[in-house]
């Protein structure tokens, strides 16, 4: 990621050389973040400004868009999917949503992510699959209460199992704890204090 006119999604060896630009100007627009490989590497994930707007965008390592399954986050978060204190009272959304990190699922079907509303301090973590379906639930489900989040939560998906990892600070709090949970939020167990949690290949870190 750079600024500017530069903004967008590279790939380069592991030493720095041979960088190639995947996206182009003004199609995708500053701010362009938190690119992710699917796990047998076809497609990346990212959260770019587009012609659409605000997105989720996939592209492959040719730096091929694949527009029909590009996610509109605000329109795909609609109020029955995400907990009332998300929405106004008119049961509209706040503002828009605010994407903080991309996971991948172990089959490439899927993406989680966490989000917040413009105007709440709960995040949402939601899972997404490529024909746009979409379910979301809040890191309260993880505290037992309404939280108010600093910082930005990490999500990161278990390469060989249906559990995510979690990390995310409460105001309060001195440091970010990292927690283990199902797709759903269920099931938490907090495991470590730390932040930006990522598996080992094989799952078993």
């Amino acid at each position: 990621y750079l600024g500017g006119n530069n903004a967008g999604v590279y790939v380069m060896d592991p030493n720095g050389e041979n960088v190639e630009r995947l996206t182009s100007f003004p199609y995708i627009q500053a701010p362009v973040n938190s690119p992710v490989w699917s796990a047998d590497g076809n497609q990346i994930a990212f959260v770019g400004d587009g012609a659409s707007g605000r997105n989720i965008y996939l592209i492959n390592q040719e730096g091929m868009f694949n527009y029909h399954s590009s996610l509109m986050v605000d329109n795909l978060i609609t109020p029955e999917k995400v907990p009332p204190n998300f929405c106004d009272e008119d049961n509209s959304r706040n503002g828009g949503y605010q994407i903080h990190s991309l996971s991948w699922s172990p089959d490439g079907q899927r993406l989680a992510f966490t989000c917040a509303s413009q105007r709440q301090t709960d995040e949402l973590v939601c899972l997404v699959n490529l024909q746009k379906e979409i379910d979301c639930w809040a890191i309260s489900v993880i505290t037992g209460a309404t939280p108010e989040i600093r910082g930005i939560p990490k999500v990161d998906w278990s390469p060989v199992r249906a559990r995510l990892a979690i990390s995310f600070e409460l105001a309060g709090d001195k440091t970010s704890k990292v927690y283990l949970a199902d797709l759903d939020g269920r099931n938490a167990v907090f495991l470590v204090e730390g932040k930006y949690p990522r598996w080992s290949s094989n799952g078993q870190q």
